[in-house]
């Protein structure tokens, strides 16, 4: 491993009383727009919709198909979880969650997707299912996700995500990637270990 421009002890740090070694690596510096990124979650979402269900995102649908004033749509919060990194699958998967009770502090309608090593989770905002348009900050759903993948004469895969941390995706500019650093800690007794991801606090969604 290489890290330049930076204190060793900022890196790596050893234990000798557990027995364990952490290194952290800085992540790449590469910018993203994030209402780009919440707008193609969403129509990855939209698109899963049953067809009974359309009647109750027209709203969501224009915003979809303009450009898309962030202050058209208040709470774009996106929900982004970790189950291992590096090496990952090369699985996606999505699932719509529709609420079954008359409650607008819920949201109606939840979209989960996975990629490989990445789970994000959003609401997608009906016209009026979720209260009056444009729906604002609600009790925001924190799903643990599981992926199992079990090839036919394989042993099963289990990718368990880790609690989401909630995201302002609301910036529609260039903006540093949502993870700042990546730690990596192992126990050099018995080889074993667990990456965790540091995300950087100026995209953590703040509460209302």
């Amino acid at each position: 491993m290489e890290v330049r421009n930076m204190p060793i002890e900022q890196c790596v740090g050893l234990d000798l009383l557990t027995g364990t070694i952490r290194f952290r690596v800085p992540v790449a510096s590469e910018r993203f727009v994030p209402l780009h990124a919440y707008k193609a979650i969403a129509k990855i979402g939209f698109a899963l919709l049953p067809e009974a269900e359309l009647q109750h995102f027209t709203r969501l649908r224009e915003w979809l198909r303009s450009e898309g004033n962030p202050d058209d749509l208040v709470g774009l919060v996106v929900g982004v979880s970790f189950g291992s990194i590096g090496n990952a699958p090369p699985l996606a998967s999505g699932f719509l969650l529709r609420r079954r009770v008359e409650d607008n502090r819920l949201p109606y309608m939840v979209f989960v997707t996975s990629v490989g090593s990445v789970c994000m989770q959003i609401d997608l905002k009906s016209d009026e299912k979720d209260g009056t348009w444009p729906a604002g900050e609600r009790g925001r759903i924190a799903l643990r996700y599981a992926n199992v993948i079990a090839p036919p004469n394989e042993p099963e895969l289990r990718i368990n995500y880790g609690d989401p941390v909630h995201l302002d995706w609301s910036e529609n500019g260039l903006v540093e990637p949502m993870l700042e650093a990546i730690d990596t800690t192992v126990n050099i007794r018995t080889s074993e270990g667990q990456m965790a991801p540091i995300f950087r606090a100026s995209q953590i969604a703040q509460r209302q």
